[in-house]
């Protein structure tokens, strides 16, 4: 663990100084002047030295970086902290993953594709998981799978038709597991035309007679009893693997805390997702971090859900939405004068907005603010702020370098738990693509007999 160790307090180091800046909110950029308070003044000159330049490339751009010494500094800094590549005592890639399962005694396999069911993000994650998954149950002797917030059941319904697992999956909302039931039935009556398409296919790959998938409707906190629910589905089962795609919040941390303590849990994967909406109570959950009263912010926490690889490769900062909500803030603040005070949430709505004025009207009509400005006078006000633009995307850009690595302390922090908690084989795995899949690190621990 002491690799670990070293790993999250370099983090926290290098996080201490930034909290300003990772702790602040978009929607305050133009009215608390966060470019003054929280950009460096050696970084803001560079900027100023390049202001024909997209702020893009001032980031990305090889030839724009060599020049902005300060701002790639801080570029490197940042990606030094986040965790790439192999090191076994802090993650590994998948492919690399599997390879330490075989060399720990575990079977290969090969993957399916599930397009004709699936949307194409949801295919690559449920072939990947599925994979593991599959893998690790039958190298620890598990036949019966749990899976906490199984949302529409795509994942539980390839482990019960592909790995020929038991599977129930659990959610607390009554229309996703009646829409798994459904969904199991429709993907068994293509199931044999999908699987014929695969080399070496064998009659039980084929066979949908027999295939185990059962739903349960509960909301899943700390003191639920998970053995006594499969009990009642899967009673001849004294042992389990726990599975989360995408668990959200605290549902994550509350199965980790599952399998550490229920001895019949033999294996856990599981993908977070959903950072902001944790308790304060499950983060940290290491001793380590917990000693020094170790805490996130909850903006700190949605910067972390950032996908900052999807953006790089799209080349383009999506403004509007960015723009619109800080000059409504401003709004708030000059109009309605709302300064000082705890303003309602407008919500997600730009994306039904092809410009301010569009944007402006429907945000006070949500939030009942009398809004007596004509379109042609709210076009002016944006106008009057569009001078921002350029600085609040380049602010974006400068805390979305930071995202990584505070969702990298999130994970190590789980990692961690269970390491000290006396399961060794617990690993943090790259198991997606972070462009199809920003939330793409799974935290898997495996209960070996010794």
């Amino acid at each position: 663990m002491d690799k670990l160790h070293q790993r999250i307090e370099s983090i926290i180091a290098y996080v201490e100084p930034l909290k300003p800046l990772i702790n602040s909110h978009m929607v305050s950029y133009i009215t608390d002047d966060l470019w003054n308070k929280y950009v460096p003044e050696d970084m803001r000159d560079e900027y100023e030295s390049h202001s024909s330049t997209e702020v893009f490339d001032l980031f990305f751009n090889e030839d724009c970086s060599r020049i902005n010494r300060t701002l790639q500094k801080f570029i490197k800094e940042a990606s030094s902290m986040t965790v790439y590549g192999n090191d076994p005592e802090v993650t590994y890639k998948v492919k690399d993953f599997k390879k330490h399962l075989v060399s720990l005694g575990c079977s290969t396999s090969n993957s399916l594709n599930f397009d004709k069911f699936m949307r194409p993000k949801k295919t690559h994650e449920v072939e990947a998981m599925s994979d593991i998954v599959g893998v690790i149950s039958e190298f620890a002797g598990v036949s019966h799978i749990v899976d906490v917030g199984d949302g529409k059941g795509y994942l539980s319904s390839v482990l019960a038709l592909e790995n020929k697992l038991s599977v129930l999956g659990i959610d607390a909302s009554p229309t996703n597991t009646a829409g798994a039931a459904k969904r199991v039935e429709k993907m068994k009556k293509h199931w044999k035309g999908v699987r014929r398409k695969m080399d070496n296919v064998d009659d039980e790959k084929l066979d949908t007679d027999n295939v185990v998938y059962q739903q349960h409707t509960q909301m899943v906190n700390d003191d639920t009893d998970l053995a006594a629910i499969a009990e009642q589905y899967f009673p001849e089962a004294s042992i389990l693997g726990i599975v989360g795609l995408h668990t959200c919040g605290s549902l994550s941390p509350t199965c980790l805390k599952h399998f550490v303590r229920n001895p019949g849990l033999k294996f856990i994967v599981n993908v977070g997702c959903c950072y902001h909406l944790i308790e304060n109570s499950d983060f940290p959950l290491s001793d380590f971090l917990s000693r020094v009263s170790y805490t996130l912010s909850r903006n700190a926490r949605m910067l972390s859900l950032q996908p900052m690889d999807r953006i790089v490769q799209s080349e383009k900062v999506q403004s509007d939405p960015l723009m619109y909500r800080a000059v409504f803030e401003h709004m708030m603040d000059n109009v309605f004068n709302l300064k000082g005070t705890t303003k309602p949430d407008v919500g997600r709505i730009s994306s039904k907005c092809s410009n301010f004025v569009q944007y402006a009207r429907k945000a006070c009509s949500r939030l009942n603010l009398p809004l007596s400005m004509t379109d042609e006078e709210i076009r002016t006000y944006y106008e009057e702020l569009r001078c921002h633009e350029s600085k609040l995307q380049f602010y974006f850009l400068l805390r979305l370098i930071v995202a990584p690595v505070i969702e990298n302390l999130i994970l190590l922090d789980r990692q961690l738990y269970l390491l000290e908690n006396g399961f060794p084989h617990s690993y943090m795995v790259e198991l997606f693509d972070s462009v199809i899949s920003p939330r793409n690190y799974g935290i898997i621990s495996i209960k070996l007999d010794t």
